[in-house]
């Protein structure tokens, strides 16, 4: 399952790039997306290396013009010029370049299959429920792991990735132009060169993306986002949703141990408990937008339980005494 979830990525991502191609060669492209363009040019060797593949592809097929077979067959793909005047050679362009797309997207599909091989993580590592854990790589960055969370590592000399099935974590990315830091989950990459961000999945099919410092690219299947400090989004397989504020004072707290919530519907909070306690806990529905405010340390958050029943006598149960 991990194979194929990171095929998929690697699929979105160089049809991402071939669409980054296109545009720019059509002339289509803002100002903006072209400063966008050449700023990822010069930081980011894979979309690079891709990029520069795809331009030789695209020189090769508009210099087939000059093949007399191809102009031939172009030519009667066109429309027949007015009577008594030549074929303009200018409408034959249209359907090289038409070639040289359609070649761009083969040649995607051809890197997408070419990377077909499963890439094998240098380290795994996870905690179980109730633990967190800090992680230091050898290139200086730091991994702050939630509460049951399962990652994989790649790390060699041209690339670093990360791959988060469960959990959430805390980047700490260590600049490195040449190796930029990409986080891989189901559905989308988020892509930095030195930052810090938190990723949490949030579950099987959503993750959120939230940044502390500095700035992100996300990926996903309907576009790419730059998100800046202090921001956050939701991914799932239908794109991204919009942007909100990062829950700073939130993801602070677990880094120091403690959960903390702020007017947060009871429902909520009993799933943020959830995330530390093999003991799962619930509340009637009628109860769920009760709202509280309070922090309370891991090591005695099962103090969390009893202050919200003291003091509303709303009724919290578990699996065991649900009925």
């Amino acid at each position: 399952m991990e194979t194929m979830a990171a095929n998929e990525h690697t699929s979105r991502q160089t049809i991402s790039n071939a669409r980054w191609f296109t545009r720019i060669r059509s002339g289509e492209a803002s100002n903006r997306e072209r400063n966008t363009y050449e700023k990822r040019m010069g930081s980011d060797p894979t979309f690079s290396s891709e990029q520069t593949k795809m331009a030789e592809i695209w020189d090769i097929a508009l210099d087939l013009e000059n093949d007399p077979e191809v102009r031939k067959a172009t030519t009667l793909t066109s429309a027949p010029a007015p009577s008594g005047k030549t074929q303009s050679r200018h409408r034959a362009i249209p359907a090289l370049a038409g070639i040289a797309a359609t070649v761009i997207f083969v040649l995607s599909a051809v890197l997408f299959w070419s990377s077909k091989a499963p890439l094998q993580p240098t380290y795994s590592y996870s905690t179980a429920t109730g633990e967190q854990k800090t992680i230091h790589l050898e290139d200086g960055s730091t991994i702050k792991l939630n509460s049951g969370t399962q990652i994989q590592l790649l790390f060699d000399a041209t690339q670093r990735q990360a791959r988060l099935l469960t959990g959430e974590t805390t980047f700490k990315v260590t600049p490195d132009p040449k190796r930029p830091f990409e986080v891989h989950t189901q559905n989308g990459i988020i892509r930095v060169l030195g930052t810090v961000f938190n990723v949490e999945i949030v579950d099987q099919h959503t993750a959120q993306v939230s940044v502390l410092e500095g700035e992100v690219q996300i990926v996903t299947s309907d576009r790419d986002t730059l998100l800046q400090k202090n921001q956050a989004v939701r991914f799932d397989s239908n794109g991204q949703g919009h942007i909100s504020a990062t829950a700073t004072e939130r993801i602070r707290s677990w880094h120091k141990g403690r959960i903390r919530f702020d007017d947060m519907p009871l429902k909520a909070i009993l799933e943020e408990y959830n995330r530390y306690s093999n003991t799962k806990y619930y509340v009637d529905p009628k109860d769920e937008a009760v709202r509280f405010s309070g922090s309370f340390t891991l090591k005695n958050k099962d103090k969390l339980i009893k202050a919200v029943q003291d003091s509303s006598g709303i009724r919290i149960y578990t699996d065991k005494t649900r009925s």
